[in-house]
């Protein structure tokens, strides 16, 4: 798939899906064996296990929004995305905010992501998150 238009879409729907927990719409844009990693986790594989793993990446969160900041095409078939995540725990409604980088990695004659991993500071964003859950 060449048509870098064709990936940025499928990027945006993956958000919006995300954004109002459609995690089995956000899963369908991944290949049938697409893998979805998260920093310390293992690799989710499939797109029920991919569904699974972005409700449990975001179980502690009332509210959360993944804003994209930029997109770069580093060569065909793979996308950096660079994003603002803001989101209201559940318990005790603070607000936890932090930069993520996604890249996805599409499938090279169709449309589905094959993988996508997501980078962040791990360290930091357990801390804050810890804080939180704590009412610290």
């Amino acid at each position: 798939m060449h048509n870098p238009e064709k990936r940025f879409e499928i990027i945006v729907s993956y958000f919006e899906a995300v954004n109002a927990d459609r995690f089995g719409e956000s899963a369908s844009y991944f290949a049938e064996d697409g893998r979805f990693v998260l920093p310390g986790r293992p690799a989710a594989t499939g797109r029920i296990a991919i569904a699974a793993e972005l409700q449990w990446a975001l179980r502690h969160y009332e509210t959360h929004l993944d804003t994209v900041v930029d997109l770069r095409s580093r060569n065909t078939y793979l996308v950096d995305v660079d994003i603002r995540f803001e989101g209201t725990l559940r318990a005790g409604r603070s607000l936890i905010a932090f930069s993520v980088t996604d890249t996805f990695q599409f499938e090279p004659n169709t449309p589905a992501i094959s993988e996508l991993r997501t980078v962040y500071d791990r360290k930091t964003v357990d801390g804050l998150l810890r804080r939180a859950l704590r009412g610290d």
